[in-house]
């Protein structure tokens, strides 16, 4: 049986000994392991298209344990991202918190929502790194951007979140609540274009960081990603 998926590659390891396991998270059926034969060999095509950071259309057929990759189309490859070494390791966070929060086809119901998510949140980063927000100085730009993407993440992950709950021992001002509200629905060229305080930025990061850890310490046997280390990554990206 047959099937396509529109997709963005989270991560790739091998698998025997010319081929792949490619980790993608598409938009309809969530979180996928692929597996992609001969991607290894300089004369696979498709093998460009099947790292970390590509949007992808995808051709597969149903395998016994790993459905098959057998074509492979690029949607986009974020050029600009890619030359800018603080934007590839901040869209690196991106991917592996989807890869860490998200166990295959579990999020079938809100695929499309954080496919969509992951999308927009490259794009802005990408045109970020292409010079689009002139003036936007890259350490607000790095934690608005990735706050907004984690709030809505775990949102659309199903937990459920309560923000309210979290800021009980250290509650947010007033434009700290308005800030978390707006990152918790707002796209992310909306994201780029608003400019806080410092202030409120550090408030609704602290709320944000301590509901990924808790998701964290519930998914922890899922990821080899050691769980320290990731919020450690979470807490200090700049641009």
């Amino acid at each position: 049986m047959y099937y396509s998926l529109r997709a963005v590659v989270l991560s790739r390891r091998p698998w025997g000994e010319d081929g792949r396991l490619i980790v993608v998270f598409s938009d309809t059926r969530g979180k996928k392991i692929l597996r992609a034969i001969g991607a290894q060999k300089i004369t696979a095509k498709m093998a460009g298209f099947l790292e970390p950071l590509m949007e992808v259309r995808l051709s597969i057929v149903r395998g016994k344990v790993y459905d098959k990759i057998i074509g492979v189309e690029l949607v986009d490859a974020f050029p600009f991202l890619r030359n800018d070494f603080s934007c590839i390791s901040l869209s690196s966070f991106f991917l592996q918190a989807v890869d860490v929060l998200s166990a295959e086809e579990e999020h079938g119901a809100h695929s499309f929502q954080i496919f969509s998510l992951i999308r927009d949140t490259l794009q802005a980063l990408d045109a970020y790194a292409g010079g689009a927000y002139p003036g936007r100085e890259g350490n607000m730009a790095a934690d608005l951007l990735s706050s907004a993407f984690v709030a809505q993440l775990l949102s659309w992950c199903g937990w459920g979140v309560s923000f309210r709950h979290l800021e009980t021992s250290e509650p947010l001002s007033p434009e700290g609540r308005k800030l978390l509200t707006f990152l918790h629905h707002a796209d992310s060229r909306r994201v780029m274009n608003i400019s806080p305080s410092r202030t409120a930025v550090r408030e609704v990061r602290r709320v944000i960081f301590a509901s990924l850890r808790q998701q964290l310490e519930q998914v922890r046997h899922r990821s080899s990603i050691p769980s320290q280390e990731f919020l450690r990554f979470f807490s200090h990206q700049t641009l």
